[in-house]
C-alpha cells in the first residue's frame, strides 16, 4: 500500500511539473475607462472568456505559443492584437 501511494504522489508531482501552461492576462478599456464583461477570444481556437466588471481577464491553461487575441463588447469596435 505504502508503494502504491509513494507512485501515485509521484505521478501527481511529475504531471505538474511537465506540464508547461502559459497565462493571457489584461484589461479591456476605452479612453481610459474599463470596458466591464468585453468579450474576449483567441482567434482560430475555441477559447474565449469574458472580462470582470472592471474590465479585466484571463486565459489560462494554454500551451506556449503566439496568440491573437480579439476583443468585442456591444457598442466599440473589434480589436484584434
Amino acid at each position: 500500500m505504502r508503494l502504491f501511494l509513494l507512485f501515485l504522489s509521484f505521478l501527481i508531482i511529475s504531471g505538474t511539473v511537465c506540464a508547461q501552461n502559459s497565462i493571457i492576462h489584461g484589461s479591456v478599456s476605452s479612453g481610459g475607462k474599463p470596458i466591464p464583461f468585453a468579450n474576449i477570444r483567441l482567434v482560430n481556437i475555441s477559447i474565449s472568456t469574458s472580462a470582470d466588471t472592471v474590465g479585466q481577464y484571463n486565459l489560462d491553461k494554454l500551451q506556449a505559443g503566439k496568440y491573437t487575441v480579439l476583443a468585442s463588447a456591444m457598442g466599440f469596435s473589434q480589436l484584434t492584437r
